[in-house]
């Protein structure tokens, strides 16, 4: 299967975070009533940078955000451009145990 890596930082998850916040908002965020995932959100807080980029960050330590993250990760991968870089994991042998 082909990886793309998608860092966690301000660069790489403020697109993706604010398309999300955009479909929270207008009311177009389909999760099929997943409580898991509503729950999820509930805890999402925004962290700003300097330039105005946002990335996910939790209210408290012990919540859990997880879900809400892949879902960015997936919307900013889906919104860049061209072919996804090669991974590491496409041409290194790895030991399989």
């Amino acid at each position: 299967m082909p990886m793309t890596e998608v860092r966690q930082n301000f660069r790489d998850l403020s697109q993706g975070m604010k398309t999300l916040k955009g479909l929270i908002f207008d009311a177009q965020l389909r999760h099929g009533d997943n409580q898991a995932f509503r729950w999820m959100l509930s805890n999402v807080a925004a962290r700003v940078d300097e330039n105005e980029n946002i990335a996910p960050s939790k209210k408290k330590a012990s919540e859990r955000i997880d879900g809400v993250v892949a879902t960015i990760m997936a919307i900013a991968r889906s919104q860049s451009e061209g072919p996804p870089p090669v991974s590491k994991y496409e041409t290194e042998d790895l030991l399989v145990v």
